[in-house]
């Protein structure tokens, strides 16, 4: 949904890439393989081999624990996830003829059930097939029968992989409130105090609820309300 260098360019932590043969400084910090690192000591940088120096550098998790932070709270009030490439979801049957799955698809390869052999097997009967048993659109509906109350059903199929505006920003913001509250941040938005044995505790500013009532409207349309 967002990229680590998208989260970091959002925050204005703009980072270079590791390179070879640098002279690194203690406290710059840098981007190798999707990671935020920063370094612990003076040092020229190995030509070629980041590992050859990797004692001298400290790795920076909370940016992107931040960032999966605000992918996670799009997903889960979604009720949905918001990726491409071959999916599976896995769930149980309501009685109801449709079904939304956690990402829109775009084509779906099967429609199975689990059944009393513990093996997965097609819903479709005789001449019936997905192009003629099944409307794809946000979601899933069977033309014949139901999701049956009391089986496992396994849906395989493509999600598509836009993800729009309005959600990666909402997933931009609120990763920011996360990091914005961490000691990472210079600006921090938690109420710290100063308590027994004089350490630093901190209440955040903001909660679950907060956030769902902040960005509730802005993320509604996406949201799938029967999962």
């Amino acid at each position: 949904m967002i990229s680590l260098q998208e989260f970091l360019s959002y925050i204005n932590l703009n980072l270079g890439m590791w390179q070879g043969s640098y002279p690194y400084t203690k406290d710059m910090q840098i981007l190798y393989q999707d990671t935020v690192y920063i370094c612990l000591e003076d040092h020229t940088s190995d030509a070629l081999d980041f590992s050859i120096d990797a004692s001298k550098w400290a790795e920076q998790p909370i940016y992107n624990q931040c960032r999966l932070s605000g992918i996670s709270f799009v997903n889960s009030y979604c009720n949905r996830e918001f990726s491409g490439g071959s999916l599976v979801d896995t769930f149980e049957g309501n009685g109801s003829d449709f079904y939304y799955l956690k990402n829109t698809p775009s084509a779906v390869s099967a429609v199975q059930y689990l059944d009393e052999t513990n093996t997965f097997v097609t819903v479709f009967t005789g001449s019936e097939t997905i192009a003629n048993s099944l409307y794809i659109g946000s979601y899933i509906r069977l033309l014949n029968g139901v999701f049956e109350c009391g089986k496992t059903y396994k849906v395989s199929y493509t999600g598509v992989d836009s993800v729009n505006d309005e959600v990666k920003q909402v997933a931009l913001e609120v990763a920011t409130l996360y990091y914005k509250n961490s000691p990472a941040s210079e600006g921090r938005i938690g109420l710290t105090s100063v308590g027994m044995g004089s350490q630093a505790t901190t209440s955040s500013s903001f909660s679950q609820a907060t956030l769902e009532e902040t960005y509730g409207v802005r993320l509604a349309k996406w949201r799938y309300w029967n999962v």
